[in-house]
């Protein structure tokens, strides 16, 4: 049983998409020559935990490999040297980062810090791609609170629409919410979306997502648009890998409401042009109410029996609920006001045989009962005209959505 479940485990862990990063260089001293047996520290400050432990190769070399998205200070120690440490070192999901670090003669107890923020450049991969921070994801407009507009806004990205893109499978208006987004001219169908790792995309037809976090539950995505490496497959478009907030060793959280409604926003033209629902001479603003509201609360696992903070295990939940109203405005063809008593304008069939019409005329003085019952229940609650077969009737859409999320870190060592 124990060995069925360790092969299940690796086995769904095979197939999640890399959410770790990667920051990999060369210690040199003040000449340029390598410095081996160096001890390089690599530290989640966010946390406050030591991720890594290295030592330098012969040629000076090391490799932090599946560190998790955060902000890292690294320390270098060497004999004969001063240490060296670089703080302020942000690690995105995907990122592959060259950090070479030159020491200076010195002794251990000297020490040179680095405080300012560290630029990163990828050099070891050829991958195009851009990075869209949480803060970003906060504070942009999105009219409609979805992470995926951002998309749109990637070079080599195209879509049809992205005005309102609403989170779910399916729409108020009950049409499928298909993700729209053509990368490097693919079809929108040959996009990779992952969340933290797991595949997130409904493989009935690749074009809708099963899950939409939260704008505030997100830490950061990645889309790469071409050049990806290997371990990003499956999809010859784009691959947008989410990645959620994680708990940090302080406890933070925060409370939001976005607000929209009809008293906002301007009317749109084919109300104007048709002066739907006019009150005082004037078109009105069909009813909009859109309310997205929640909280986050995020920071180390609280053990009662120790009466303390963990320093290895970390948790972050959000959730989120929201209530929306929108209103379309429809333009059917209807019968007139005289068509549903019988009264036609040209001539219509009045009597036929089973297969042939053997009588027309422009009135019918019976009608069929259960014609009239449907006449009566449908018909009776459209605003007809006398005259025209067209009218504009704004219908109501109703969409309510709750969603929960939560996430635990754990570190059982720096190997696992």
């Amino acid at each position: 049983m124990k060995l069925f479940l360790l092969a299940a485990l690796a086995g769904a862990l095979s197939f999640a998409q890399d959410i770790s990063g990667t920051i990999a260089g060369n210690v040199i001293d003040p000449s340029g020559g390598a410095v081996p047996n160096a001890k390089v520290t690599v530290t989640n400050t966010d946390k406050g935990q030591v991720i890594r432990t290295l030592t330098t190769d012969s040629g000076g070399n090391y490799v932090a490999a599946l560190l998790p998205v955060g902000t890292y200070s690294i320390k270098v120690e060497a004999s004969g040297f001063a240490a060296e440490a670089l703080t302020g070192i942000a690690v995105n999901v995907n990122d592959d980062i060259k950090l070479n670090i030159s020491l200076s003669v010195g002794t251990a107890a000297t020490e040179v810090t680095v405080s300012d923020t560290v630029t990163n450049i990828e050099l070891s991969t050829p991958a195009n791609a851009t990075t869209i921070t949480g803060t970003q994801i906060r504070e942009l407009a999105l009219n409609t609170r979805n992470y995926a507009q951002l998309v749109n806004l990637m070079p080599g990205v195209s879509a049809n629409q992205t005005d309102q893109m609403f989170i779910g499978n399916s729409l108020p208006s009950g049409l499928v919410a298909v993700t729209p987004f053509s990368v490097n001219g693919q079809r929108n169908s040959a996009n990779n979306w992952t969340v933290d790792g797991a595949d997130n995309v409904d493989r009935g037809g690749n074009l809708t997502l099963i899950n939409y976090p939260s704008a505030d539950a997100i830490d950061q995505f990645k889309v790469q648009r071409s050049l990806y490496t290997a371990d990003s497959g499956r999809a010859g478009g784009g691959q947008i890998n989410v990645v959620t907030k994680s708990g940090g060793q302080n406890f933070h959280g925060n409370l939001y409401e976005f607000l929209r409604n009809n008293y906002f926003v301007a009317n749109n033209f084919i109300n104007n042009a048709n002066r739907v629902n006019v009150i005082d001479g004037k078109a009105q603003v069909p009813p909009l109410r859109w309310n997205d509201f929640g909280g986050t609360i995020g920071g180390p696992l609280y053990i009662p029996k120790l009466m303390k903070k963990s320093s290895k295990t970390f948790f972050f939940y959000s959730e989120e609920h929201r209530r929306i109203i929108t209103y379309v405005t429809l333009n059917p063809t209807v019968p007139t006001t005289g068509m549903l008593q019988g009264q036609f304008t040209s001539p219509v069939c009045t009597a036929f045989n089973g297969t042939t019409c053997t009588q027309t005329g422009t009135s019918i003085a019976n009608i069929n009962p259960v014609a009239q019952s449907y006449i009566k229940s449908i018909f009776s609650k459209l605003p007809l005209s006398a005259t025209s077969t067209q009218i504009f009737a704004p219908v109501r859409n109703q969409y309510n959505h709750n969603q929960e999320l939560v996430r635990i870190d754990h570190q059982f060592s720096e190997r696992f």
